[in-house]
């Protein structure tokens, strides 16, 4: 077990696009947080508002949000984090195995900690301080509460699990949405067949609580969520199969 700071110093490195909203999320829940090297750089001259440096110590969490430089960002994680530190994977592309990113980081004093958006990637600190469910995915007991700690204000459920379990938490959200969009594509092709308002039997569905919202186009991916989506959707060939093993087998 390790000893957290009173007050922990954070470092947040990354893909550049995806790092300032983390950044200042976190700010904006009261911790002292740093931007690191090049990303600094970068983000700023992009136009970022991003808070000045506060400690640039060892920190004793590193949030990883993505890569651009895989090399860099790893670099960066290993030298700067303070022996008994942390390392909070965001899961964001190329890192969506923790356990991965902690090989290649290559340090056995550090806690690794999956952390997903599971909701997508925030756009702003608003955003980022208003998740549906606080996923924490960790093999150390005191480390997955740590990170819970740096949350204590913000008001999310807050699931512990284990780390394969959050780092497949957002492929399986993807991976489902893309399922509930595949069906309403081939719903939309069988009520073209018949004659029905497709847009109305979608509405109709959603009133059932079982179902929930339907989406009501394409979906594109957007930041932070993952592009091996494509290959979990492989096996389908068409919608047309959903569908109809949905109609053979009700209720399943």
């Amino acid at each position: 077990m390790s000893t957290v700071r009173e007050r922990p110093g954070i470092a947040v490195v990354g893909d550049t696009e995806l790092v300032p909203p983390v950044l200042t999320g976190l700010v904006g829940l009261g911790h002292e947080v740093v931007l690191t090297g090049r990303d600094a750089g970068e983000a700023r001259a992009r136009g970022r508002a991003l808070p000045e440096a506060a400690g640039a110590g060892e920190p004793d969490f590193v949030f990883v949000c993505g890569a651009g430089d895989s090399s860099e960002v790893v670099a960066a994680v290993r030298a700067r984090l303070r022996g008994g530190g942390v390392v909070v994977n965001t899961c964001a592309p190329p890192w969506e195995s923790t356990h991965r990113l902690g090989r290649w980081i290559g340090r056995d004093d550090l806690a690794l900690v999956s952390q997903p958006r599971v909701e997508g990637w925030p756009a702003t600190a608003e955003e980022f301080a208003r998740p549906e469910c606080l996923v924490i995915g960790s093999a150390s007991w005191w480390a997955g509460e740590a990170v819970a700690a740096l949350y204590r204000s913000v008001a999310a459920p807050v699931l512990h699990t284990d780390v394969n379990s959050a780092d497949l938490l957002p492929h399986a959200v993807n991976g489902y949405a893309a399922v509930k969009q595949s069906f309403v594509n081939s719903l939309a092709e069988l009520c073209d067949r018949v004659g029905a308002d497709v847009s109305r039997v979608v509405e109709a569905l959603s009133y059932d609580t079982r179902f929930g919202a339907f989406p009501t186009g394409s979906a594109p991916l957007s930041a932070g969520q993952h592009r091996s989506l494509h290959e979990l959707l492989r096996w389908s060939d068409s919608g047309e199969r959903l569908l109809s093993t949905a109609l053979d087998e009700p209720g399943s």
